[in-house]
């Protein structure tokens, strides 16, 4: 019988689907984040999740408006892909350098679209490297 491999926690479902999530704050501040960490939830219901963690530029847009946007990437977007998951929005407009489109979302006030997947938050939850 061979020994049981013990792994370091960790996330062990690489690769995960990177996708571009736009928001925006009430006074119209807005921005593009990738991210890794995202999931379907429930299918009907239609709920899916992402994780952002507190520190981040974008995480306190998404608390205030209750609204983000997730946008599929394609071969076509893996540029901006990769630029906006290495760039804060703190420093830099990502709309701008990555010369994406701002498209007003269908159903939301505040969080712009690069592509239609617009979201509320249902439900926030923290979880021990930061919120859910």
């Amino acid at each position: 019988m061979s020994e049981k491999e013990i792994f370091k926690p960790g996330n062990m479902l690489y690769p995960l689907p990177a996708v571009m999530v736009s928001c925006a704050d009430k006074s119209g501040k807005d921005n593009i984040l990738t991210v890794a960490w995202t999931g379907t939830v429930c299918s009907d219901p239609p709920m899916l999740y992402i994780s952002v963690r507190p520190g981040r530029f974008s995480h306190h847009m998404i608390e205030e408006t209750g609204e983000f946007v997730v946008n599929l990437t394609t071969e076509k977007l893996a540029r901006a892909t990769d630029f906006c998951g290495v760039r804060s929005g703190r420093d830099v407009d990502k709309w701008e350098e990555t010369r994406l489109t701002r498209k007003a979302a269908v159903s939301l006030q505040y969080a712009p679209a690069i592509a239609p997947g617009q979201h509320r938050v249902q439900s926030a939850q923290d979880s021990a490297s930061g919120n859910t």
